[in-house]
């Protein structure tokens, strides 16, 4: 198969003006007392579209704070460098607008089913009319191979419902509404068996190809066969690049620097056993890390990188953007809706605690039974069923705790992949 992201291509100075690309990106955090610690240094990057790129690296090697800079979702540090996607600076707005972020842990409203997740989510991103929305729905349904769990609730902690990688495929499947220019996704595969991870990946490329779209994954230690799904590899230890390129490619620049794979070796393990800081000698990674570094495909992509960013940017065309939001009061009308939906159906957060509320007031209105009497001995008695008919009643309101928290972050996934409009467009403007 052709490999569009070939050394060939690269050092011939080719690139597609569709595709994503970082240069110089730098992170920096400032400790109280002065001193400063860089977590990355001068990463630089390429992805076309229609590509899969497999961020790579030991715990701590700074896979996470490169995926936080891509998506401008970095906290507490100095980030510097460029990011541009179709030769536009990738802004906040920017990746509302085009961007899809899938983090590491699914949150999904666990009392909707796929079906229903997917169609409110494309409620208000496809402003059709209702026939149009379910041809689309079905549509994803089907390519993300979720027909035979469509209509089986979600499920979460308390309530058993679809599996893992079902869970995980539903979220792409809602990042691929509103068919997004690039995904951004936090170890897809995390707590998912080898078989499992192994078809996710491939699942991820095969939507990838035909959605032509740009994919951005961190990956902590891939398997042989997840490894040949993946176009472009980029290794990192402490925050620098040990190999970056197509995946094919990696085994034979490791034989170049005389670290040959071993015959029936995963090439993935082999990589990151040898920048593995901890287990590896130090001086020896920091060589490593110097050949790549001095390496002329690094040289290239670097050179490369640069004259696409610094090239004069283009704006999106309007088919590109392959959604519109529906209008405001549509989008309250959806809320509502899906609201209402979730609090028939889940009992934690009204019915149950109403019922809980009644059977506590009656246990105590019967322990209590004497304080109906009008008697000053009485008095004491009262107090007490007071105490308790008002206090166990409101400790039940602890339960929302948990109920809100599940709420707070799937809201906060909708409005970062801009499912809100109005809210989404405040928050760019504040931004801006």
């Amino acid at each position: 198969m052709d490999k569009k992201g070939s050394n060939n291509d690269i050092e011939s100075g080719l690139i597609d003006q569709k595709s994503l690309c970082f240069e110089d990106l730098r992170f920096k955090l400032h400790a109280k007392s002065g001193e400063s610690k860089e977590l990355l240094h001068g990463i630089n990057g390429l992805v076309r579209e229609g590509e899969t790129l497999a961020i790579m690296g030991p715990s701590g090697a700074g896979k996470t704070t490169l995926l936080d800079l891509l998506t401008l979702e970095y906290h507490g540090g100095e980030p510097s460098g460029k990011v541009s996607l179709h030769g536009n600076p990738f802004s906040h707005i920017l990746f509302r607008k085009v961007g899809a972020y899938v983090p590491q842990y699914d949150v999904h409203w666990a009392f909707l089913t796929p079906r229903e997740t997917i169609f409110f989510a494309a409620q208000f991103l496809v402003p059709k009319d209702s026939d149009t929305v379910q041809e689309k729905v079905n549509s994803i349904l089907d390519k993300m191979g979720l027909q035979d769990c469509a209509d089986t609730k979600v499920g979460n902690t308390f309530l058993r419902g679809i599996s893992g990688g079902q869970q995980r495929r539903l979220s792409l499947a809602v990042a691929l509404v509103k068919s997004p220019l690039v995904v951004f996704m936090d170890e897809p595969t995390s707590g998912l068996d080898a078989a499992a991870a192994a078809k996710i990946t491939s699942f991820l490329k095969e939507c990838t190809q035909q959605s032509r779209v740009i994919s951005v994954m961190t990956i902590h230690q891939p398997s042989s066969q997840m490894f040949s799904e993946f176009d472009q590899v980029m290794v990192l230890s402490a925050g620098r690049v040990a190999y970056c390129g197509p995946a094919e490619a990696m085994s034979v620049y490791l034989e170049s620097i005389g670290s040959p794979v071993p015959p029936r070796m995963n090439p993935a393990d082999f990589v990151l056993s040898l920048v593995n800081k901890e287990f590896s000698d130090p001086k020896q990674v920091h060589e490593l890390l110097e050949l790549w570094n001095q390496n002329s495909h690094a040289k290239s992509i670097k050179q490369v990188v640069a004259a696409n960013i610094d090239s004069r940017s283009r704006f999106l065309e309007r088919t590109e953007i392959g959604f519109q939001h529906t209008r405001y009061p549509k989008q309250l009308q959806v809320m509502l809706q899906r609201h209402a939906l979730l609090v028939v159906r889940d009992p934690t957060l009204y019915f149950g605690r109403m019922v809980l509320s009644v059977l506590a007031c009656s246990f105590f209105s019967i322990v209590y039974i004497d304080s109906r009497d009008r008697r000053q001995g009485t008095a004491l008695l009262r107090v007490f069923l007071g105490i308790w008919s008002f206090g166990v009643p409101c400790s039940l309101a602890v339960v929302s705790v948990f109920v809100y928290n599940r709420e707070f972050y799937a809201i906060r996934k909708e409005v970062k992949n801009e499912h809100y409009a109005q809210l989404c467009h405040l928050n760019g403007a504040l931004e801006a």
